[in-house]
């Protein structure tokens, strides 16, 4: 079966919403802004940044994916991890300069 653009899209929402339903259970910051802007707010964050996510993974060479599987349990904790900035309870945001698991930095 081929997955299209939209089946892509929606597997990476869930996979970021897992993971940063994971995060909750072990990171304070994350877990305070659940907190202070509630569930909904944080999953409208969560589906702004699958297009980073998969951006992130497209950028990488297929050795690189390849060190980096799997994609819901390694790589996308590991993307928020290193691009998302929790530390204001009000509003998460992705950090400027950006890396990529397995990869470089970048913008």
């Amino acid at each position: 079966m081929k997955k299209d653009d939209k089946t892509e899209q929606l597997l990476t929402s869930m996979c970021v919403w897992e993971a940063i339903l994971e995060m909750k259970e072990t990171d304070n910051q994350v877990k305070a802004c659940f907190e202070n802007i509630g569930t909904n707010a944080v999953r409208w964050y969560a589906a702004q940044w699958c297009e980073k996510v998969d951006a992130a993974w497209d950028a990488l060479t297929a050795e690189q994916q390849e060190a980096s599987v799997p994609f819901d349990w390694e790589f996308v904790p590991e993307w928020l991890a290193e691009n998302v900035d929790w530390s204001n309870p009000h509003l998460p945001s992705l950090r400027l300069e950006r890396s990529v698991p397995g990869g470089e930095k970048g913008e």
